[in-house]
């Protein structure tokens, strides 16, 4: 697994967040036993979104192509999100309060905006559900590509003020701010055999949080893996560690029950409780509380196959 690198540096704190000015949606998050929501648009319900391409093995050619909409901003139009580094040409949305930022992204690695709608290559859809909010669908077709290199589609709820809420004092998130949970519906379907040595078509939730010091931690959690490309190893089910090389620790467990192909699932993560079983690839120690939450993302990684996944119904839940 390859560290799905930010599109933008993460940003110091921004106005808090005050009245919101579409009807409907409050202000700031609602206090539940179940916790609070530390997503500016869970589910998603608003098209305010834009695409971000990583490119690690292939060449960045020179398209501009880009898929994006600020066709519901306005539901998220809040003075929290006033960013001027997503000022137009940056993201094409002008709030009332100031320029903002896409709600949430979608993020892809190993393709070009040529690729979109093509096989080889990725597709991204936005369709909108019977029972309100919005259904993702991301097409990750590797399988013809005849290159076997990491090709990715994911949804990304990143950075604060951007699609991470702050807390009440303007700070970023953190681990050491309560319990966090990510659940989301999703239905997957691998829509070819396998053409490379690695097995793999996988769906992961993955949390990115940066540590005080910089460095960024990534806890990838599979939830998906028909090629059992996955070997998990020890009493946590560690499939993949890097050994906290580079910029910061990264690691991939196998957890939960496998889901169905064609079904509709619930999957819910407990990432608090992860980050404090996986001490050990994670550096040796827990999560440091002045940690800073990056990104929330649900991700279909492959090599040399054609994985489709449907999301809908996303939410990140903090509980003191």
């Amino acid at each position: 697994m390859r560290p799905r690198s930010p599109r933008r540096t993460v940003r110091t704190a921004a106005t808090a967040a005050a009245a919101l000015l579409a009807a409907g949606m409050p202000a700031v998050p609602a206090h539940a036993a179940a916790g609070t929501s530390i997503l500016f648009d869970p589910g998603p319900r608003a098209r305010c979104f834009s695409t971000v391409r990583e490119f690690y093995g292939v060449a960045r050619t020179a398209d501009t192509a880009n898929h994006h909409s600020k066709e519901a901003c306005g539901l998220v139009d809040l003075p929290g999100r006033v960013d001027s580094n997503c000022a137009p040409p940056g993201f094409p949305y002008q709030g009332a309060a100031g320029p903002q930022c896409p709600a949430w992204d979608f993020v892809t690695v190993n393709w070009n905006g040529g690729d979109f709608g093509h096989r080889p290559g990725y597709t991204t859809a936005v369709a909108d559900l019977p029972s309100g909010g919005l259904a993702l669908t991301l097409d990750n077709n590797s399988a013809e590509a005849g290159d076997c290199l990491l090709h990715e589609t994911s949804l990304s709820y990143q950075y604060p003020s951007s699609s991470l809420r702050r807390r009440p004092d303007g700070g970023a998130y953190g681990l050491g701010d309560g319990h966090l949970r990510v659940g989301y519906t999703v239905r997957v379907d691998l829509r070819s055999g396998f053409h490379c040595a690695e097995r793999r078509a996988i769906l992961t939730t993955d949390l990115v949080y940066l540590q005080p010091d910089g460095r960024k931690n990534v806890i990838s959690v599979i939830a998906y893996d028909p090629g059992a490309s996955a070997d998990p190893t020890g009493p946590d089910r560690v499939t993949w560690d890097n050994r906290c090389a580079g910029d910061g620790c990264r690691v991939m467990v196998l957890t939960g029950r496998p889901l169905s192909p064609g079904t509709d699932t619930r999957v819910e993560v407990d990432f608090t409780d992860l980050a404090s079983r996986l001490r050990g690839p994670l550096g040796g120690r827990a999560p440091d509380p002045d940690s800073r939450l990056i990104a929330v993302q649900i991700v279909t990684s492959t090599r040399g196959a054609d994985l489709r996944a449907t999301v809908s119904g996303v939410d990140a839940v903090m509980t003191p």
